[in-house]
């Protein structure tokens, strides 16, 4: 076992668990190695209904999946977002895409449904936002995140699937639905990922108001008071970010975040329920249970959803389904009439050698490149995660480290001399390695530098580096001063531009550059993160510079390195 969890390895425990999954419910059709679970009552004239996000929360998503909820879902690695190509791969013709407002779901879920959309399927997306710990002037660019109300919207997208209404129509009442519901959270511990310890540390006497479900801290630390004290405060957030008053008639969802005893759970809905009844809301409906977990966080959150004048939200919670984990279904036993769908995983078309080429020798320093940046971001990895658990998961480097082993596990069969090929090779890496936000940033990245690279005729380093930074800011809330690689890979790149245009020689200009990188990124310590996970987490809490932008310095200066003695 790792670190006290009944796991024998933590790089493959959520490979296990999805074998674990694929025992516990055999009625649905589960592909542990892409983390794809496909219902088997997909209905071919029927909206399909597809969500997912990173392992670590179950039962969400793969639980709610089943008739009358969602038709597939998505997982990625813990706390991490899925890749790009194993969403691309669930999605159906008529798809209505659920996700949760997070960069790295929002990146990688949209460019899958951009790729959908040019094989002219049909799709549509809904982003759940129903968090209400800050305004919207408060999280600015990022925006507010995706909580256990998005169980709810599962429960009610699939049930009007299940009534055979128009994809349109689910959508755009799905957000009708997101738009009335809100959603608090309280802990008096933080979780741990397996294989680290605790991603934030509370005294015995706190209690955290606010927190996310990525380990990252809420917004306002008290003193641990009268459980009823603590309840009111989440209430009246609620209320008031609602517009709740006297004799509306709400539905309410109590989640467990993971280590909350039923116990608790029994006396959080008694009291809960004492002080809604004293503003005089009418309760129609109360779910309490482990809806969306953030591994084991000692946690809940509480979320409230305005049924006022929606009498048919009621009946389509009401409804009838088969997804395993929502309270009071069972999932159908698989017998030999069932049907079996085989989830096929759609890979990318093979490039044919296009674009401008690089000679003998650029080609060994190009490939020795690659390798001094894997090498030195396999070595990173400590630094970067303990840099990314000052906001969150804490996998910033475990996730860099993936696509390097890629790196070197693939060189050898990479068309080097062809750098747009690589490029795209690159690409493939992201989406199948490393999900998440750095998935979809990088991945995005070598796009751009691919995309420039098949339409020239000839190899300029300076434009493939604009033409990659102009295709991040395109899908990049980030700004610079927001706190990200941003912050590093814009400065740097303006810096070497500005020194070429002068004359001077590109192995200056490029040391110019990574000094400027350097530089920059050391100023991210007194930033305050705008966009992202970071952005949640009080500013007070982040005493060191950010990862996204302390990774670009690694590999800057791993190519520095490398390209100095020849040039």
């Amino acid at each position: 076992m790792s670190l006290m969890k009944f796991i024998s390895d933590p790089d493959n425990a959520v490979y296990d668990a999805y074998c674990g999954l694929k025992c516990i419910y055999p009625s649905l059709n589960i592909d542990p190695d892409s983390r794809i679970v496909i219902s088997n009552e997909i209905t071919k004239n029927r909206v399909c209904v597809l969500s997912g996000g990173g392992s670590g929360h179950e039962p969400f998503a793969a639980g709610f999946v089943g008739n009358g909820m969602l038709s597939g879902s998505v997982g990625g690695f813990v706390f991490t977002s899925p890749p790009v190509q194993a969403i691309y791969s669930a999605i159906y013709a008529g798809v209505l895409i659920i996700v949760l407002n997070y960069t790295g779901d929002i990146l990688n879920f949209g460019l899958a449904t951009e790729k959908a959309k040019t094989q002219n399927i049909n799709v549509e997306i809904v982003v759940v936002n129903e968090d209400c710990s800050r305004t919207d002037n408060e999280v600015q660019g990022a925006g507010k995140r995706g909580l256990c109300g998005s169980c709810l919207v599962f429960k009610l997208a699939g049930s009007m699937a299940a009534r055979d209404k128009s994809l349109i129509d689910i959508a755009q009442e799905c957000r009708l639905i997101v738009s009335a519901m809100s959603t608090l959270g309280a802990t008096v511990g933080s979780s741990t990922i397996p294989g680290s310890g605790p991603l934030f540390q509370l005294n015995p006497d706190e209690i955290d108001i606010g927190l996310g479900i990525h380990g990252e801290a809420g917004i306002l630390r008290i003193k641990l008071k009268n459980i009823e004290e603590v309840i009111e405060i989440i209430i009246s957030k609620l209320t008031t970010a609602l517009k709740l008053t006297a004799e509306n008639e709400i539905c309410v969802m109590l989640n467990n975040l993971g280590c909350v005893s039923q116990l608790e759970m029994c006396v959080l809905v008694s009291k809960i329920q004492n002080i809604l009844i004293k503003r005089k809301l009418v309760i129609l409906r109360f779910y309490s249970g482990t809806y969306m977990s953030s591994l084991d966080m000692a946690g809940i959150q509480i979320c409230i959803l305005n049924l006022t004048d929606h009498p048919f939200w009621l009946q389509y919670l009401d409804d009838c389904t088969e997804a395993p984990s929502w309270n009071g279904t069972l999932s159908k036993i698989f017998s030999s009439s069932s049907k079996s769908i085989k989830i096929k995983i759609i890979e990318d078309e093979v490039l044919n050698e296009r674009g401008p080429t690089l000679s003998e020798n650029e080609t060994i320093l190009f490939k020795t490149c690659l390798i001094s940046i894997a090498e030195d971001l396999i070595k990173a990895e400590t630094r970067l995660n303990d840099l990314d658990s000052l906001t969150g998961d804490g996998d910033c480097g475990s996730t860099l480290k993936r696509l390097a082993v890629g790196i070197m596990k693939n060189i050898s069969t990479m068309k080097l001399e062809y750098p747009a090929l690589c490029f795209y090779e690159l690409t493939k890496l992201c989406q199948n390695t490393m999900g998440g936000s750095s998935g979809g940033l990088y991945g995005i990245l070598f796009t751009g530098a691919a995309k420039h690279l098949i339409s020239s005729k000839f190899i300029d380093w300076e434009q493939i580096w604009k033409a990659a930074i102009n295709t991040l800011l395109l899908y990049s809330t980030a700004k610079i001063g927001d706190r990200t690689m941003i912050d590093v890979l814009v400065p740097a790149y303006e810096e070497f531009s500005q020194r070429l245009s002068h004359n001077e020689q590109k192995i200056q200009a490029f040391k110019a550059a990574v000094q400027i990188a350097e530089l920059k990124c050391e100023e991210t310590k007194n930033m305050k993160a705008k966009v992202g996970r970071a952005s949640y987490v009080p500013p007070e809490y982040i005493n060191d510079v950010d990862p996204g932008a302390y990774a670009v310095t690694i590999w800057l200066n791993s190519v520095l390195r490398v390209i100095s003695p020849f040039i």
